[in-house]
C-alpha cells in the first residue's frame, strides 16, 4: 500500500510535469549543533537529530540481528535475551544516542519543510529516527532486564518525544504513518515485559500511552489538500494560463473535485471504526463512478482504504495496551470497563499461566487483533 501522500503525486505530474513526491536527495545540511544547548526554548531539536543522523553508521546485518532478537519475547524471563551483545551494541552507538536524548528533551522541533513547491519534500531525516527508536527500544528492554525501571521510563519518554517530533505542526500523512510505526515499536517493547514492571511505575506508563499518541490523519489530509491547492493556484495555474492551447479551467475543476473528495475522506476518518470501514468501500465505489469528473481521486483509493484500517488498528492497539495496564493495576475487573474502539464492547480476556491476551473484535487478515502481555 502506498502512503496517502502518493495521492497527490498524479496531480503534480499531471499539472507540472514529473515531480517526485518524496525526494531521494539528502536534506540540506543542518546548522552546526552542539551537545550542550543553552536555551532550550529557542533550540531546535531537528538540528540535533540531523547531527546525530550524520554520526549514525548503518547497522550491520549482525547488529540488526541483535536488535531483532532483543525485541523478541521477554527480556526478563527468556534466557535467550542477548544481554552482552546488546550492551556492546549500545556502547557502539553511544555518541549519536546521546545527541538524540538531548534532542528529545527539547520542546521545539522544526524540520523546515518548504511547501512552496507543493509536496516534493525530502523525508531522508526520518530513517535515522526509526533506527534510533529501535536502538532505544533495545535499551529499554535491557534496562527492564536489569530492573532499572526508573531509567527505562526515561528511555520510554525519549521515544515518545521522538515520535511527537516526527510530525510537523501541520502534519503530512507519511509523518503520521511513521509515528504509528514508532508507536508500534514502543508498545511491543513494553508488552513483552509489562508483567515485570512494579505497580508503582504503572501510572507513569499509563500516562505515556494516553491518547492522542500520533497526529491526526484528518489533519494530515487537510494539510496536504491545502498545500496542493496553494501550489496549484500560485505556481502551476499561472504557467498553464501562459501555455498555448492549455485548458486551465479543466485543471482547476479537477482540483476542486479533488478537494471535495478529500473532505469526504476527512468525514470518513471521524466516524466510529466499524462504520468507517463499511463506508470506505461505499466511498470507493462512488469515486469510481465519478472518475470522469474527478480523475485524480481513484488513483489513490488503495491508500484511502488502507489509511482507514491503519487508523483503526492504531487506536485499537493503544486501547489494548491501556487496558493491559488497567489489568495490572486493578485486576481482571478492569476488563468490564474496557472499550474496544471497533464495536464499543469490552475486549475479551484469556489467561495462560503468567501471560494474558486481550483481543479485539477487529479482524485483520482473517485474524482478530490481539495483544499478549508477558
Amino acid at each position: 500500500m502506498r502512503p496517502l501522500s502518493s495521492r497527490l503525486l498524479p496531480l503534480l505530474m499531471l499539472l507540472s510535469g514529473t515531480v517526485p513526491l518524496i525526494s531521494s536527495e539528502p536534506p540540506a545540511e543542518s546548522p552546526p549543533a552542539t551537545a550542550t544547548v543553552a536555551n532550550q526554548a529557542e533550540a531546535n531539536a531537528a538540528d540535533l537529530y540531523r547531527k546525530a543522523g550524520n554520526d549514525l553508521r548503518p547497522l550491520s546485518p549482525e547488529e540488526n540481528s541483535v536488535v531483532t532478537n532483543a525485541l523478541r519475547n521477554s527480556a526478563t524471563e527468556s534466557a535467550a535475551f542477548p544481554e552482552s551483545a546488546v550492551s556492546s551494541l549500545l556502547a557502539a552507538y553511544s555518541s549519536p544516542l546521546k545527541l538524540v536524548a538531548e534532542a528529545a528533551s527539547l520542546p521545539r522541533c522544526d524540520w523546515g519543510h518548504d511547501y512552496s513547491k507543493g509536496l516534493s519534500i525530502s523525508y531522508a531525516h526520518t530513517q535515522p529516527l526509526i533506527t534510533f527508536t529501535r536502538l532505544l527500544c533495545v535499551q529499554l528492554r535491557l534496562q527492564v532486564k536489569r530492573g532499572s525501571f526508573t531509567e527505562a521510563l526515561v528511555t520510554a519518554r525519549q521515544i515518545v518525544n521522538i515520535r511527537r517530533h516526527v510530525a510537523s505542526e501541520q502534519p503530512l500523512a507519511i509523518e503520521v504513518l511513521i509515528q504509528s510505526s514508532l508507536n508500534h515499536l514502543l508498545r511491543r517493547a513494553f508488552a513483552n515485559d509489562l508483567q515485570a514492571w512494579p505497580q508503582s511505575s504503572l501510572p507513569a506508563l499509563e500516562q505515556l500511552f494516553a491518547p492522542p499518541s500520533t497526529a491526526s490523519f484528518v489533519k494530515a489530509i487537510q494539510t496536504e489538500t491545502a498545500i496542493a491547492r496553494t501550489h496549484f493556484e500560485q505556481t502551476i495555474l499561472p504557467s498553464l494560463l501562459k501555455a498555448p492551447g492549455s485548458d486551465p479551467g479543466k485543471a482547476k475543476s479537477i482540483i476542486t473535485a479533488y478537494q471535495a473528495d478529500s473532505r469526504k475522506i476527512e468525514a470518513l476518518l471521524q466516524l466510529p471504526a466499524a462504520e468507517a470501514l463499511r463506508q470506505a468501500e461505499a466511498l470507493r465505489e462512488s469515486f469510481k463512478r465519478n472518475e470522469a469528473q474527478s480523475p485524480l481521486t481513484p488513483l489513490g483509493l488503495d491508500s484511502i482504504v488502507g489509511l482507514v484500517g491503519i487508523d483503526i488498528k492504531n487506536n485499537i492497539y493503544n486501547a489494548l495496551f491501556q487496558t493491559a495496564i488497567d489489568v495490572r493495576l486493578h485486576g481482571t475487573k478492569a476488563i468490564a470497563n474496557s472499550r474496544d474502539p471497533f464495536g464499543g464492547k469490552p475486549f475479551t480476556y484469556q489467561e495462560d499461566d503468567h501471560d494474558f491476551t486481550l483481543t479485539s473484535a477487529f479482524i485483520d487478515k482473517e485474524k482478530a487483533l490481539s495483544l499478549t502481555i508477558r
